[in-house]
């Protein structure tokens, strides 16, 4: 169990600091938070196609997190700015088919 707790905390770290950033361990949620509320995601979240924005806006602020921490210096290198940037295409294109099928978009 004290393995498996250990191998969590490091987990929970490393992914904290691609997505929250050294300031803050939750500055991600309040940033998605506040960035949900502007994008008004809140109007369309329960249904398929909201979900799948609200991942895109997650994927956009993780990949802003990452380039910031690179310019300013606080990691030599963010290897997950690029899968970040293929996760938000892809989850556009699922939000796209998600609108086609239920007919709001052509």
């Amino acid at each position: 169990m004290k393995k498996m707790l250990n191998e969590l905390v490091r987990i929970f770290l490393d992914r904290n600091v691609q997505y929250a950033g050294e300031e803050e361990w939750a500055a991600n949620f309040r940033r998605n938070a506040e960035l949900n509320r502007i994008l008004r995601i809140d109007k369309v979240i329960t249904k398929p196609y909201g979900k799948s924005l609200a991942f895109v806006v997650d994927k956009v602020d993780r990949a802003i997190n990452g380039i910031i921490q690179v310019n300013e210096g606080t990691v030599q290198e963010m290897t997950h700015i690029g899968d970040s940037i293929d996760d938000a295409i892809v989850y556009l294109f699922i939000t796209k088919m998600l609108l086609k099928e239920d007919e709001l978009i052509e």
